[in-house]
C-alpha cells in the first residue's frame, strides 16, 4: 500500500463516529464509501449488505482480549472457571461463529 498510505486515507475521512456500530451502519446504508472496522463487528444481518475486504496483516492492527487472574484476588476459583469456560471448544465455536480468531493459551 506505501508509505503514504495513510496521508492517502485521512485526507479523505468525511465522518469518524462515536462507536464502531454507526460506522458499519452507515456503509450498510450506502452512506458512506467504505469504513474500517473489526470483523466481528459486521453481524449476518448487515453481511449482505457490506462487502468486506481483509487488510494484511503486515498493515493491520490485531485486537487482543487477554484473560488473566489479577493478583490478591477474592474469587481465582470464579476467575479460573471463567478462564476455562472461554477457553472451552463450546465457547471457541461461538467466538469464531461471531467473527473472533480464538487462539489457545
Amino acid at each position: 500500500m506505501g508509505p503514504q498510505f495513510k496521508a492517502k486515507v485521512l485526507v479523505n475521512v468525511v465522518s469518524k463516529e462515536t462507536n464502531v456500530n454507526y460506522a458499519v451502519s452507515k456503509v450498510a446504508l450506502d452512506e458512506v464509501d467504505a469504513g474500517i472496522s473489526c470483523k466481528s463487528d459486521v453481524t449476518d444481518a448487515l453481511s449482505s449488505k457490506i462487502t468486506k475486504m481483509e487488510i494484511p496483516d503486515k498493515d493491520n492492527v490485531i485486537a487482543e482480549y487477554p484473560l488473566a487472574i489479577l493478583n490478591g484476588s477474592k474469587y481465582t476459583n470464579e476467575s479460573k472457571a471463567f478462564i476455562d469456560l472461554v477457553e472451552s471448544e463450546k465457547v471457541k465455536t461461538i467466538l469464531q461463529k461471531y467473527g473472533f480468531d480464538p487462539v489457545s493459551p
